[in-house]
């Protein structure tokens, strides 16, 4: 089997497409990449044949602001990349059997249905229109009638911003026009559900095929630096605070801000630069550690406590390591992520960024360090499923599957009753006698 994997978002968009593909490769099918040049070490270190779009994944996040004008440059960024999507994945897929991306992807069901090949779409975010929020946007306690109104803006301002591209390109390929977006983009996709059903469950609505696969969660990412463990051994666990790669507009404001939570509240801490670069420069005391990155797998099982943006990767892996959590949501689906937390008891009901304060971050710290939520992170551990990978890639090959053909020659089906007819003569066989 031959397939294509696109991503050209963050590392939360792009990490698991590789692992897919990682693991098709090893399954012995042939496989090929397109993602952001940034990522170009991650698929050399898989041996992943990769081609590279032109975006710069760290500088469009660090150019997106916070809150609702976050969806508008989003979705700019992506009528942008559908037309390199288009040049790349066109040709691309001559003779391929399978399309698969994430969500971003805009143009690759007009890609698959023109190849008349199935297009795998990876959902780590809630992209099915129903009764609940859409995850785009920061109000997520609003009833289910305004909801539905908020899917028909979505839905509407998002033909707007890319329908006559997108359109155009159909009918240069001889395709019928596009004229509901979640029709187009969930209604002839496999939509695959790469989040846990106990941090998500179904959604009211939902008019759209779907199968819950669980979070592509990535293979082990090695041992904590040397640092990182010599920190841990010397004294009570800590907590992490880390933004992944959304904007901080003044990184230097917030780690003070961070560091002066932390001082008030008198615990230890470990900041995580990422792409904000939360902590890069600044003086700590030896009760705060400052790290680039550190694999999420070794790391969260031994923190007392989490705070960060709410990424559904990093929502994700807090939950799995059984630690409670509380989320400063930046953009996009974090508000989405947030109110999830809140409301399955994970930890206290989330800060956006814009509204942070020393006094509200130390508020979150205190509610994590309490064991309020510690007993229902635990819980909520042992149901997540950790196979996201695996079931993505299988399937994938469930649906590819070449049938079996059965061939009967002209002989055999001449010498052969079929069986009603068969079963007939011999019960008449049998009266008879």
């Amino acid at each position: 089997m031959r397939v294509v994997l696109a991503s050209a978002g963050s590392r939360g968009d792009v990490l698991p497409i590789l692992e897919v593909a990682a693991l098709l490769q090893a399954r012995g099918h042939a496989v090929r990449v397109f993602a952001p040049r940034l990522f170009e070490a991650e698929a050399a270190r898989r041996d992943l044949p990769a081609s590279f779009f032109s975006t710069d994944s760290q500088a469009l996040m660090q150019s997106v602001p916070a809150g609702f004008r976050s969806a508008t440059r989003i979705l700019a960024w992506a009528e942008q990349a559908m037309r390199e999507q288009f040049d790349a994945l066109l040709p691309a897929t001559e003779g391929a059997d399978a399309l698969v991306t994430m969500v971003n992807e805009l143009g690759a069901p007009t890609v698959a249905e023109h190849r008349r090949i199935p297009h795998f779409r990876v959902c780590c975010v809630p992209c099915l229109v129903g009764e609940q929020p859409p995850a785009v946007q920061p109000l997520q306690r609003l009833p289910a009638v305004l909801n539905r109104l908020l899917w028909q803006g979505v839905e509407l301002g998002t033909l707007l911003l890319f329908g006559r591209a997108l359109n155009a390109k159909r009918q240069e390929l001889g395709l019928s026009r596009v004229r509901r977006f979640s029709d187009y983009a969930a209604g002839t996709s496999h939509n695959l559900l790469a989040m846990d059903p106990v941090l998500n469950p179904p959604g009211r609505g939902w008019r759209h095929p779907y199968e819950y696969v669980g979070y592509p969660f990535g293979g082990d990412d090695g041992a904590l630096p040397r640092q990182v463990e010599e920190f841990l051994a010397a004294g009570p666990r800590p907590v992490y605070l880390g933004f992944g790669s959304v904007c901080l507009p003044h990184p230097e404001r917030t780690t003070e801000l961070v560091l002066e939570a932390v001082a008030r509240v008198g615990c230890r801490a470990v900041l995580a630069a990422g792409w904000t670069g939360l902590g890069d420069g600044a003086q700590v005391s030896d009760q705060v550690l400052v790290v680039r990155d550190a694999p999420h797998r070794r790391l969260f099982p031994r923190m007392a406590g989490l705070v960060h943006h709410g990424g559904s990767g990093t929502t994700h892996s807090a939950a799995r390591a059984g630690v409670p959590q509380a989320i400063v949501p930046h953009m996009v689906d974090q508000f989405f992520w947030g109110e999830r937390v809140r409301v399955l008891g994970l930890g206290p009901g989330p800060v956006p960024h814009a509204r942070l304060t020393v006094a509200k971050l130390a508020r979150l710290l205190r509610a994590l360090l309490q064991p309020t939520y510690r007993h229902q992170a635990r819980v909520v551990a042992g149901l997540v499923r950790t196979d996201g990978v695996r079931a993505i890639a299988e399937s994938i090959e469930r649906t590819c599957a070449p049938r079996p053909v059965t061939r009967v020659t002209p002989v055999a089906r001449a010498r052969t009753a079929p069986p009603r007819r068969r079963a007939a003569a011999d019960g008449l066989a049998h009266a008879s006698a």
